[in-house]
């Protein structure tokens, strides 16, 4: 079965002209350098000038790591075992690491510079063992650097760019061929998993790529193994810390009741105040450990969907627009984090700007913001004809083990209740297919055929 869903490679080009040595590869090579000098220094300047605080999860998972560092502890420790959820779970313990050597937040800000550099070269390598064209490459940096969220987010104590590092390099090592990858692919795939529990959407992918190239079960058990082990050595001294054996973030059942309740249109919204869904009574609340609360809320949840299939179902739609319809969340950063630039309110009054129906001048943050929101746009547009060539050509068995990763991710994400920030993890695959779109666009067709060879993953 995997040697019919073998890669079928076309050594001239897939089926579009060779550029080699051309003008078109020429320009291309320097406008991708361009892009990424471009990102490194705007990354250095919102580092050197961003001094606003963090907000929302990512201060949650700040103040968590100042209490273990202050008070020598790792994260999940006893004094957790009532909070309402554990999460960032990786994050919140590296940086807490720093954090006991040093209080200064840039050096955390250094680091997620250090991991969007991880994570775009781990995705050239990937594109260049499936499509072995580097123009695609050029087109792909271009892509990924001219993105601003990749800029903003690096002042940002979030989840998204450690968890982007080491899912994309956990599936990098996979296509390296090498005796020690699969293992290593398994442990950076935990670690990810570690940082936000969605890897096992990448860990299928990585399956799948073992399965495509060298079909040995070995293989699988070394990646599989690499990632079991990570999760027991967690696991147990999270056990030893807390009295809980805790690998992942428990907030599964938080997030599902937003979904599970009266009042839900598949957005992110608050249901815990007294009066709402996920109410606990504080006497009761107080005895009850992270687990237990996560046990009553999926409880609940299921429950409400039993009872409420249709209603359940009918918000995928909208889901699917709250994951990918914008782009503007990491935004706030480009104003200190002193407004909420997610969502469609932030993006209407951007427009009364615009059109003068507003008395608040139009700020450069607004600009970068309206950019970035049409670049993703672009991206969007062009995944989908990068898709349509890429089955057009015969193609899409290179592309199927991505594809997994992303649409596991994407399906595990509807389940719950979305949120654009959640998309952040699939942006590189979105590109990687926007990428092959430009570059047919772009090089055009071949003047004489070219034969088509089987080549084996």
């Amino acid at each position: 079965m995997f040697n019919k869903l073998a890669m079928r490679e076309d050594r001239i080009g897939y089926g579009l002209k060779q550029v080699e040595g051309t003008v078109y590869e020429k320009v291309l090579r320097i406008a991708a350098i361009v892009s990424f000098s471009l990102m490194i220094v705007a990354q250095l300047a919102i580092l050197i000038l961003f001094d606003g605080k963090q907000i929302s999860d990512a201060n949650n998972y700040l103040q968590l790591a100042k209490g273990c560092a202050e008070n020598g502890l790792w994260y999940p420790s006893a004094e957790h075992i009532h909070d309402s959820y554990l999460f960032g779970n990786g994050l919140v313990n590296m940086a807490a690491l720093v954090l006991r050597i040093t209080s200064n937040l840039r050096v955390l800000f250094c680091i997620n510079i250090l991991f969007v550099q991880m994570t775009l070269w781990s995705c050239l390598y990937i594109v260049k063992k499936i499509f072995n064209r580097p123009t695609i490459n050029y087109w792909f940096a271009i892509l990924f650097c001219l993105l601003n969220t990749f800029w903003s987010e690096v002042v940002c104590l979030r989840t998204e760019i450690p968890f982007n590092a080491f899912a994309y390099a956990g599936i990098a090592v996979m296509f390296s061929d090498k005796k020690w990858s699969y293992v290593v692919g398994g442990i950076l795939l935990a670690l990810a998993n570690w940082i936000r529990p969605i890897a096992l959407a990448f860990l299928i992918g990585a399956v799948c790529v073992v399965a495509l190239r060298s079909k040995k079960v070995q293989h699988v058990i070394g990646l599989i193994g690499g990632y079991v082990a990570i999760i027991i050595l967690i696991g147990s001294i999270s056990y030893m810390s807390c009295g809980h054996f805790v690998y992942q973030a428990s907030t599964f059942g938080y997030n599902l009741i937003m979904s599970a309740n009266d009042e839900a249109d598949g957005s992110y919204m608050v249901v815990v105040n007294e009066g709402q869904a996920g109410y606990i009574d504080p006497e009761q609340k107080k005895d009850m450990t992270f687990d237990e609360i996560d046990k009553y809320y999926t409880k609940l949840s299921l429950d409400w969907i039993k009872d409420h299939p249709l209603d359940y179902i009918k918000q995928f739609p909208a889901k699917l627009f709250f994951l990918y319809g914008t782009e503007t969340y990491s935004g706030s950063v480009y104003f200190n984090n002193t407004k909420d630039t997610g969502g469609i309110q932030y993006i209407k009054s951007v427009v009364n700007k615009i059109t003068g129906k507003s008395d608040t001048p139009i700020q450069i943050g607004d600009v970068l913001i309206v950019l970035n929101q049409a670049w993703y746009m672009m991206i969007c547009v062009m995944f989908v004809v990068g898709v349509v060539l890429l089955v057009k050509k015969k193609q899409w068995r290179s592309m199927i083990p991505l594809w997994l990763c992303m649409l596991c991710g994407t399906g595990i994400t509807i389940l719950v209740v979305g949120g654009a920030r959640y998309h952040c993890p699939y942006v590189p695959i979105m590109m990687v297919c926007a990428a092959f779109g430009w570059e047919s666009v772009w090089a055009g067709k071949p003047k004489t055929p070219t034969k088509s060879v089987e080549v084996q993953m």
